[in-house]
């Protein structure tokens, strides 16, 4: 067991209530140990930080902004390069030389088109916190089938007892879960997350190459985690 998993049974043997919620929940269908690693992830403030960093490891992911007026940068200078050494006195008259040049040419024009690549608008929430703040909270009510098995005051309450195990007290009534997740829901980071666990979803798209390699993580992923985080979500 993890750490949370530990602290949260702890609390759930001082707290009747929360341990009536739990074995209400589980005796629905869902997995006790499932149920704890999400709430685990719901309620880890650095969670956000977590995602983004896993993100980065993806090998089909988004090439990040910087690298194609990188990518720019060097083909102007291999241009530059071409020209130097084949425009020279003694190579200019050979026919290779001509084609060089004129490859160095078309590789500076193209360099520019490069610069001014389009970056597609999908590609920046997959940097914007608002999306990887709420993957957790959203696959735990997901998780719960909220609001069609368990609602959402359900659902916030387990999450508020999450917190209490990490020794963190916050009022259930105040966190607004369901407001939360309707915003979240509606925002342009929630769709996309949405269109990314719908049952239709093409997993080839460019939208599911990258959520669902960052939900599934990498497959030789020792780690535990990962492995029953891909299932959870498989």
């Amino acid at each position: 067991m993890n750490t949370f998993a530990v602290r949260f049974e702890k609390m759930l043997l001082k707290e009747k209530e929360a341990a009536r919620l739990v074995e209400g929940t589980v005796s629905r269908g869902i997995r006790r140990e499932d149920l704890i690693f999400l709430l685990d992830w719901a309620t880890n403030s650095s969670v956000a930080h977590s995602f983004q960093k896993s993100y980065v490891k993806i090998t089909n992911r988004l090439p990040s902004k910087k690298r194609t007026p990188a990518l720019a940068g060097r083909m102007e200078r291999l241009a530059r390069e071409i020209e130097e050494i084949f425009s020279h006195p003694l190579y200019r008259p050979l026919s290779q030389s001509r084609r060089l040049i004129e490859i160095a040419k078309t590789l500076r024009t193209e360099a520019v088109t490069v610069r001014k690549f389009p970056r597609p608008k999908i590609a920046k929430f997959f940097s914007h916190k608002s999306l990887w703040k709420h993957v957790p909270l959203s696959l735990l009510c997901r998780l719960l089938d909220v609001p069609k098995t368990c609602s959402y005051s359900e659902a916030e309450t387990l999450v508020w007892y999450g917190f209490l195990a990490r020794g963190v007290e916050q009022n259930a009534a105040d966190r607004g879960l369901e407001r939360e997740l309707r915003r979240f829901g509606q925002s342009p980071a929630g769709e996309l997350f949405q269109y990314a666990l719908s049952s239709d979803m093409p997993k080839e798209s460019p939208c599911g190459r990258q959520l669902y390699a960052l939900l599934r993580r990498v497959q030789d992923r020792k780690d535990s985690k990962y492995r029953r985080w891909a299932r959870i979500t498989g």
